[in-house]
């Protein structure tokens, strides 16, 4: 008897001893092995394990849109043990991946982060790191946590990019965007409950449901679509895998009816699509007023959405205008927002606004975030927040209009996409990271780091 106590105490001791002293030696050989890989592979890699943990939670949790109190619930990747898994894994081999990158990048490629992105990168670190001391130390609830480090570690790794191979990565990501579009489609007719909202009045006659897909929205869904209409158009594949694309993605794009979406795509069309036709007929100057008059328009729509919340009774003027009352839901969740600056107006209330507990408080168990991404920094970390948030995004125009010859206006396209994703929900915040928006975030740095480090685009072949 005593040696079976004697045992279960010295075996499990020993056991830890020697996976002690095996995992630096474990550590060290996954290092080496991953350094071999290309930076093609290797960014590939981060953007597939990305994608996959947005994607299997919402399939393995069973979601049932057919019930009212799903869309009303936040949705948590923790809701079933396996999807939990799933995305801690997906999570575990993206972070791994680009802290190789970076670590590489610091230590034998130093110079390289000295160039032509130089200004994006250090722009981009002083706002996530002077976002985050914000909230973690300045603001009136501060709090802190080791996921705040995914998203400055991924998209600090991909500022040392090499030349990598851009047809590869592009079969991948288009790959990746198409597997939602069909999988969404495909799981209309084998899980509706899944993917499907219904009754749902929109803007379509007679469609009276609105498409989720396997994302956690159709607002999202509506997006991931854009990118891969976006993407296809840009790089285009094979004649008859063209037309699957387009037309798949397409029926999607409408079948989600977001609004958002939709407004996103008359953005496309005027900043990149006029100003593309103006340069094929040779019309340089006009071409670049009419990027400076779309850009123009666009500070115009952020400053008075910006400040309509400041400025207005929201509940008043939307009930009066009634074309915008799909909105009326966040009046309430952006007037708590702005009354929470108002008391705390240089560092805000810090992460909790709108976390579980506060949601609580305030009784509005429906909202976990504010539905703009000015307006929940500013809630979240104050003026300080927005003034880094606002230099970010401005730098990030002068990259994509910079490039915007190399680029075609592929990281302006980008670059609306996510300004315009700004002005209904907030995918910029420091804790988005396995999300559809971190992922074309990441996509636009990717980008602007190809571009702005060769001088033309390698061949593109066919996809």
């Amino acid at each position: 008897m005593c040696q079976l106590i004697v045992l279960s105490i010295i075996l499990p001791f020993i056991a830890a001893v020697i996976f002690g002293f095996a995992l630096p030696f474990l550590l060290v050989n996954i290092y080496h092995a991953i350094t071999k890989w290309s930076d093609t592979t290797k960014t590939t890699i981060i953007l597939w394990a990305i994608s996959i943990g947005t994607i299997l939670p919402i399939i393995l949790t069973k979601r049932n849109l057919s019930l009212e109190a799903e869309l009303f619930r936040p949705f948590s990747t923790g809701t079933a043990g396996f999807a939990f898994m799933t995305t801690r894994i997906a999570t575990l081999l993206a972070i791994g991946v680009a802290l190789v990158m970076l670590s590489r990048g610091l230590t034998t490629r130093r110079q390289s982060v000295v160039d032509s992105v130089s200004l994006l990168a250090w722009t981009f670190a002083i706002y996530f790191i002077g976002t985050v001391l914000v909230v973690s130390l300045g603001s009136e609830y501060p709090d802190f946590t080791y996921k705040y480090s995914y998203v400055l570690i991924t998209i600090g790794s991909f500022f040392f990019l090499g030349q990598y191979n851009l047809y590869k990565v592009n079969c991948n990501v288009k790959t990746i965007l198409f597997v939602v579009v069909l999988g969404s489609l495909i799981a209309i007719m084998v899980a509706p409950n899944l993917v499907l909202l219904k009754p749902y009045k929109g803007l379509i006659p007679g469609l009276n449901f609105r498409l989720f897909g396997i994302t956690s929205h159709a607002n999202t869904l509506g997006l991931v679509s854009l990118v891969l209409i976006l993407l296809e158009v840009y790089f285009p594949s094979r004649r008859l895998l063209r037309i699957v694309i387009l037309t798949a993605s397409t029926v999607v794009f409408v079948l989600a009816q977001s609004k958002t979406a939709w407004v996103t795509l008359s953005g496309l069309v005027l900043g990149v699509y006029v100003p593309n036709l103006l340069v094929r007929y040779q019309i340089k100057q006009s071409c670049q007023r009419s990027i400076k008059l779309f850009v123009a328009v666009c500070m115009l729509m952020l400053a008075i959405i910006s400040s309509v919340p400041f400025a207005t009774d929201l509940e008043k003027f939307l009930h009066i205008h009634s074309d915008l009352t799909t909105f009326t839901g966040r009046t309430a969740i952006w007037k708590k927002t702005l009354m929470e600056w108002y008391n705390y107006p240089l560092f805000g209330y810090g992460p909790g606004i709108w976390g579980l507990e506060y949601r609580i408080k305030a009784g509005m168990l429906y909202a976990g975030q504010a539905h703009n991404q000015f307006i929940q920094t500013i809630g979240e970390s104050g003026g300080i927040g927005l003034f880094l948030i606002v230099c970010y995004l401005m730098v990030l125009l002068q990259y994509a209009i910079r490039y915007y010859t190399q680029s075609k206006g592929l990281i302006l396209s980008l670059w609306i996409i996510i300004l315009f994703r700004c002005f209904s929900e907030a995918p910029l915040r420091p804790l988005v990271f396995i999300d559809w928006a971190f992922f074309i975030h990441a996509l636009m740095i990717i980008y602007t780091v190809y571009y702005a480090r060769s001088s033309e685009s390698a061949p593109l072949g066919q996809y």
